[in-house]
Parts: structure tokens; C-alpha cells; sequence
């Protein structure tokens, strides 16, 4: 986004007349809290192409997953990217979360906090701007204070910045017009390693959490009931690739290139789609929530759970995902030049505790397809594809999954077409690109490895 300035006064005696001229709708300012992950360089991206967003400052969450010093460089990098005004202040709050009765400090895995502090492998330009003095908490209570209207605060990591903003100066709410935060699970699995219940951004820092959703403020929370609806899906990013017209939208599309995990299957739009509800709130549903947040077994650490007596809170669910896909793509673009970026699915793969069935044609079209994938266990399933050589049948293959070891390799007419993986509570697409041939669908029980033989599929 390039800052909107509105208010362009015109003299009457130009107008001929003393009656109003009207004015433009001042932009909507916002504030975000962020840890740098590549998600939240998307999510900063598409709001600083907002024309109708100001956003008046950027804070870094210490204890999430980029490290203060490279998370504040990623920071001010991308406000040049975007052509930000240089009066954008960045700066970073503590890399510790708030001390507690919780039996595992809250810490992102040592890998993931390198890839992100390495920006991801982007060649990001060196910022000539300087971070701000003041620490985070102290800079967000001043640019929510100094804002010309009430502040739409963002929060894509640990909410560390914001508990101790809101402690320092229980009144800030006065000046907030709501707070959207990324986090959590409430109906659906988390997905923290420790435990099966928590998402990363509330494990991290259970208290910090627990004290924002609690404050006297309208919280929408975009857990991951939310966000497991909106995968990053191969046909975005081919929509992506053929249209980044914008350097925003190039940077988004060199984060795809630089890490073909997104692809896999376990990433889905968390803050991209945060950062949407913001400014565009039709794009889900919401559902009044009273509930809190867990701080001390270490089964159910940071778990957001039913409570009468707790904060009410909007929860953000059924993302309408295509509608997301094609707001943020052109808005990265600064144009509305794409209507489509995914295919109707041809077919339905439904997993459940003992397995999983294909719903659809066997006979399609060689050709790249969609195949929806819904898994509302809470076990992670894999879906393949697995392509079969002539002069054998899907019966061979039944035949080979009977007694198939983990360590053992696939004979030579058994080929891998596509793989996808569905983490529990989601709605995810599998890409198929489809030759003439004979396939099979194979899903697989990651916790067992158990492999089921579910159908064959005909292309041609």
C-alpha cells in the first residue's frame, strides 16, 4: 500500500459554490504484531497493497518464530518492497515468553526458526530505514495512541507484545477497534508437536494469551477451525506464477519457489487469511465462543477450551477459500485480473478413524484435476496417487499393500503420481496430474503407517 492522503482541502471559489465537497473514506488503520514467518510476509504484503489500509506500525514477536534482529531486518525489507511511507516504525519485544506455572517454556522448533530468520532463502534487499527506539510494547501503545481513529490490531504469532502493552495500559483498549488474532484450536486438533490439542501461537505463550482474549476489547479469533480450509494448493500457486505483475506479488511468488513445502500439502493461508478477515470480514463465518485458555498440564498447554464463566469471543469458521484465493492474489497484484485459481473438484477422498473412501468418478480426463481431501479425525493421513505400469491391475497393488513393510521399496511398476498430505481437521485439494493410464489411491495412517488400497482411477 502506498499511504492514502485524503484530505485535500479545496478552496470554495474553485468549487463556485460553499457547498461540501466531499471526501474520501480515510484509511483504516491498523497495527500488526507479528513473528515473520513466510506466511506473515504474505499477510504484511497483501496489506500494504490495501489502499484502504494504513498500517501504522509493525512490532515483532520475540518469542515466536523469527529472532528479534533478522525478524526486525525481514520487517523494514518489506516495507520497502512495498513502497511503505518511511515513517513505518518497526521494532521487537521480548524473546521470552511471560513467566508462568506451564511445565515447557514455549519455544518454535531450532530449524524453523532458522529458515525464518534467513528470511526463507529470499535475496531480500538491505533496508536503509532504522528500526524504532522504543520496544514493542511500548511502540504499539503509542501508534495505537497516536492513530486518527480506533486501531484494527493484527496478531500473527506469540501475543506476548500485546499482554504486556495491555498490562502497562489496561486503557488502550479505549483505542482499539477490535483485535483479530491467529491462533488457536477450538473443534479441530492442534498443531504443536508437544501435544495434540494447542496451536503454536497460544502454546508459546498460554498466559499472554489467555490475558488478551480476556481483555474489555471485540476479539476475532482465526484459529486453525478457520484456517484449515484455506491450503496453499499447487493451483494457486500456478495462478500465482502467471500473474505477479506487482513486486508484492513477486516476492510472493519467489517465497513458493524458495520453499516447495508450501506445496506439500501441511500449509495452509493462516495469517494471509487473517489479515483478509480484517478488511474483508464477509470472507467466513463467525460463531459466538465463551472459552480460555489452558496453562499448566503439559497434555493441554495452551489449549483454548469451553468456558461459561470466560471472555466471549468471535471465532472466525468456514473461510469461503476460493473467495479468499482470488482477494488476495489481486490485491497483491493491485488489479482484479483473476477469477479463477483452482478447478472444481472432479472427486472427494473422505478419511475417517478406520480408513478412508473415494467418492467420484474412476473414469477422468488426463489432465492436471482437483480431488478434495477432508479429514476431520485427528490423526494426519497421507492420500497417493499411484500410477501402475501396464500388464498389472489395481488387484496387484491391493495384493502388495497386504503385507507391505515400512521399510520396504515399491517394485518398479508401482510409480508415485501424487502425494498429499492431510493434517487432522482438514479440508485440503490434491492435484492430479493425469496421463493416460491405469492409477491407484492409496491412503495411508501416518501414526501406523497402515496403507489402504481404496480404488483405481482411469485417465484417458
Amino acid at each position: 500500500m502506498r499511504r492514502v492522503f485524503v484530505a485535500l482541502v479545496v478552496p470554495a471559489i474553485l468549487l463556485g459554490a460553499c457547498s461540501d465537497a466531499g471526501s474520501e473514506t480515510a484509511p483504516t488503520p491498523v497495527v500488526v504484531d507479528t513473528d515473520m514467518g513466510q506466511d506473515d510476509m504474505m499477510a504484511l504484503l497483501y496489506l500494504l497493497q490495501r489502499p484502504d489500509v494504513s498500517v501504522e506500525a509493525i512490532t515483532v514477536s520475540g518469542t515466536g518464530l523469527a529472532h528479534c534482529v533478522p525478524g526486525v531486518e525481514i520487517a523494514l525489507s518489506l516495507l520497502d518492497v512495498a513502497g511503505a511511507p518511511e515513517d513505518v516504525p518497526v521494532s521487537c519485544g521480548p524473546e521470552q515468553p511471560l513467566p508462568g506455572d506451564y511445565p515447557y517454556p514455549g519455544a518454535f522448533p531450532t530449524s524453523w526458526r532458522i529458515a525464518t530468520d534467513d528470511a526463507y532463502g529470499l535475496d531480500l534487499p538491505a533496508s536503509a530505514r532504522e528500526p524504532a527506539e522504543a520496544p514493542a510494547p511500548e511502540l504499539l501503545r503509542t501508534a495505537i495512541r497516536d492513530a486518527s481513529a480506533p486501531v484494527q490490531l493484527l496478531t500473527l504469532g506469540p501475543l506476548t507484545n500485546v499482554a504486556l502493552a495491555l498490562r502497562d495500559d489496561p486503557d488502550l483498549v479505549d483505542d482499539l477497534a477490535g483485535v483479530t488474532i491467529m491462533g488457536g484450536a477450538i473443534d479441530v486438533p492442534g498443531n504443536v508437536i508437544r501435544n495434540a490439542v494447542a496451536e503454536f501461537n497460544v502454546w508459546v505463550d498460554p498466559i499472554a494469551a489467555r490475558e488478551v482474549l480476556g481483555a474489555d476489547v471485540p476479539v476475532t479469533l482465526v484459529a486453525l477451525d478457520a484456517t484449515n480450509d484455506a491450503p496453499v494448493t499447487p493451483f494457486f500457486a500456478e495462478a500465482l506464477a502467471d500473474h505477479h505483475v506487482t513486486p508484492e506479488a513477486g516476492t510472493v511468488h519467489d517465497l513458493f519457489e524458495a520453499q516447495p513445502f508450501v506445496l506439500s500439502g501441511q500449509y495452509f493461508f493462516w495469517d494471509p487469511l487473517s489479515a483478509a478477515i480484517v478488511v474483508e470480514p464477509d470472507l467466513a463465518k463467525y460463531e459466538e465462543r465463551a472459552v480460555t485458555v489452558l496453562e499448566g498440564e503439559k497434555e493441554t498447554q495452551g489449549q483454548i477450551v469451553a468456558d461459561p464463566d470466560g471472555p466471549t469471543v468471535r471465532v472466525a469458521v468456514a473461510p469461503d477459500a476460493l473467495a479468499f484465493e482470488r482477494e488476495f492474489l489481486n490485491t497483491l497484484n493491485g488489479d482484479r485480473a483473476v477469477e479463477d485459481t483452482r478447478p472444481d473438484p472432479v472427486a472427494r477422498i473422505v478419511v475417517g478413524d478406520s480408513g478412508c473412501a473415494y467418492e467420484g468418478p474412476t473414469d477422468v480426463p488426463t489432465d492436471l484435476v482437483a480431488v478434495a481431501v477432508n479429514n476431520p479425525t485427528s490423526k494426519a493421513w497421507s492420500v497417493l496417487l499411484a500410477s501402475i505400469a501396464d500388464g498389472h491391475t489395481f488387484e496387484d497393488v491391493r495384493a502388495l499393500l497386504a503385507d507391505f513393510g515400512p521399510q520396504e521399496q515399491p517394485p518398479p511398476w508401482v510409480g508415485l503420481a501424487s502425494a498429499t498430505q492431510a493434517a487432522p481437521g482438514s479440508n485440503t485439494l490434491a492435484a492430479w496430474r493425469l496421463e493416460a493410464g491405469t492409477y491407484a489411491v492409496v491412503c495411508i495412517h501416518e501414526a501406523d503407517r497402515t496403507l489402504q488400497a481404496v480404488t483405481e482411477i482411469l485417465a484417458g
